[in-house]
């Protein structure tokens, strides 16, 4: 069985309501699908990597972020429009896991444009 790891980093302590969304709509997401991947042999894990919290002018960019088997979701979806600092929306993580699934089905890019 394929794994597909979800790795939400954090460094909430459940005051932010942005950042509690982005971890709801992973909850969603591996319930949408988890059946759907199973029936194709790919189990979906999430992981919560706390960081410690913010000082003083640190970045928060890095406060709120998604990976998909290591690799952030920005990396694997250069052209969708989103912030790190702000929610992440289902259809982003969505779109994030079934880029991982062709990747690791070996499907390459299902909806490349073939013949004239």
């Amino acid at each position: 069985m394929e794994l597909i790891k979800i790795t939400w980093q954090t460094f909430n302590d459940g005051d932010n309501d942005e950042f509690n969304a982005t971890y709801l709509n992973i909850k969603s997401v591996i319930l949408k699908l988890e059946n759907i991947l199973l029936n194709s042999g790919i189990k979906i894990v999430l992981e919560k990597k706390l960081l410690p919290g913010i000082k003083n002018g640190e970045n928060i960019s890095s406060l709120n972020r998604v990976f998909i088997d290591g690799e952030p979701i920005k990396t694997i979806l250069k052209n969708i429009p989103y912030e790190d600092k702000d929610e992440i929306p289902e259809h982003v993580i969505i779109s994030a896991i079934f880029a991982k699934v062709r990747e690791k089905m070996n499907l390459g890019n299902i909806y490349a444009r073939t013949g004239p």
